[in-house]
């Protein structure tokens, strides 16, 4: 004798099937054969072998008219999706079903019946799929589950000091695009990795994925413990210098000009030559790390001319750099530059003599005590206005995005015949805090 025991969604074949149950399943009996089996070991496995004719034919549940329910028959396995695959045989002979990795069915005498897709399918006891074409059974190979889009997504380590970084690792299945959203922008690979550096404060970074199994998501929270390690600096151009230094401030670059600051103000000095059209005007100051927010307030003249003019927020920048021509004339410098023009027609963020990445046309009017605010964390930079966001932007080029450098300020007047130093437009306080 011999049972079977239904263990959650496992069925577990212990010894061999009586004949009675056979019987019952449909599986007893063959072709021209037709003899009852007996109990023992050996008759029982020649009756199972001579099934297949019977097997090949069971007996059909009822299936309803839209194809998305059945009543099977007494001791069989019903399910409506998966991934079938095959185990060793077992105690009982035969092959059995993995259901989504699972012991599902096999052995002799049970029978799995399949809706899948709307389509209707049996596994037999001799390990064959066959489907149901509504008059009768026909052998195929094996039914493929529904397309399930999936995601997994960690960040390594998930606890840090502030300012430090964690990297984030995700993979999916069955998706054709990704996307983050949280602590990160953007559209992603549909797996790899990113490191997030200069992390301030606790953050969870959420990616949705999307593929012909739907959209599926997934997220990573980063939790930052301790001070920001870096301290804040303001300063009011108190000084009268050219270039600006108040001991803190340099400028790298020959082939740039100096930043000046008179009348407890600062402004460039670039007049459009000798050294070309685009020598900007430009200082840093360092000792913020790669991660800070800085902040400018704006002082503009009145009766200003048509000749453009922009005042700048320097991100991630350096002055020391091998020389490198680029379209706008030979430079030493890198690093991202806001800019915005004094009539209010544009501000801008790029790489400096490199890519524009972002433009937003009519930001505003600028006035004296506007203020004029970019932060920099991890490749994430943004952009206020009078604490208005306009710039929320993330530079994922692997090959150009900037990673290290120093907050400062620059000044450009538009290309021509030289012209008077800048003084009327420009910043009378600057303020750096470090994240």
């Amino acid at each position: 004798m011999s049972d079977r025991q239904l263990v959650g969604s496992r069925i577990v074949v212990r010894g061999l099937f009586p004949a009675a149950l056979l019987a019952v399943l449909g599986l007893s009996g063959c072709g021209s054969g037709g003899s009852d089996p007996s109990t023992n070991a050996d008759s029982v496995q020649d009756a199972s072998m001579q099934a297949f004719a019977v097997a090949a034919a069971p007996s059909t549940p009822d299936l309803s008219p839209d194809g998305t329910t059945i009543t099977a028959p007494t001791g069989s396995l019903v399910t409506t999706a998966g991934t079938w695959t095959f185990s060793p045989a077992t105690a009982g002979g035969g092959n059995a079903i993995l259901l989504n990795g699972q012991h599902a069915a096999g052995g002799y005498g049970t029978n799995l019946y399949v809706l899948n897709l709307g389509k209707l399918y049996t596994f037999t006891n001799e390990s064959r799929w066959f489907l149901w074409s509504g008059t009768g059974w026909s052998q195929v190979a094996a039914p493929i589950g529904p397309v399930v889009t999936t995601v997994s997504h960690s960040a390594t380590p998930t606890s840090i000091t502030s300012g430090g970084s964690s990297t984030l690792i995700w993979s999916s299945t069955n998706a054709a695009s990704c996307a983050a959203s949280g602590g990160w922008s953007g559209a992603r690979a549909v797996s790899g990795s990113e490191s997030i550096g200069g992390l301030t404060s606790t953050s969870t970074f959420s990616l949705a994925c999307t593929g012909s199994g739907g959209t599926a998501s997934a997220s990573a929270t980063v939790t930052v413990s301790g001070a920001p390690p870096f301290p804040n600096y303001t300063t009011n151009f108190d000084q009268t210098e050219n270039p600006l230094s108040e001991g803190r401030w340099i400028q790298q670059d020959a082939l740039q000009t100096f930043v000046k600051t008179v009348g407890g103000a600062a402004y460039g000095t670039q007049s459009g030559g000798p050294n070309g059209p685009y020598d900007d005007s430009s200082a840093q100051i360092s000792g913020f790390g790669n991660n800070y927010e800085i902040e400018g307030t704006i002082v503009k003249a009145g009766g200003l001319d048509n000749v453009n003019r922009e005042v700048e927020l320097l991100l991630r920048w350096s002055g020391n750099n091998p020389l490198r021509p680029t379209p706008y004339g030979n430079t030493h410098s890198n690093g991202y530059e806001i800019n915005v023009q004094h009539a209010g027609q544009y501000m801008q963020l790029g790489r400096y003599k490199g890519a524009l990445l972002v433009q937003v046309d009519n930001y505003a009017i600028p006035k004296t005590g506007d203020r004029f605010r970019a932060r920099i964390e991890g490749q994430r930079i943004r952009v206020w206005w009078n604490d208005v966001i306009k710039i929320d932007y993330t530079d994922n080029d692997a090959a150009l995005k900037i990673t290290t450098g120093d907050p400062g300020i620059g000044f450009y007047i538009n290309a021509g015949p030289p012209r008077p130093a800048n003084t009327d437009f420009g910043f009378d306080s600057i303020t750096v805090r470090g994240l």
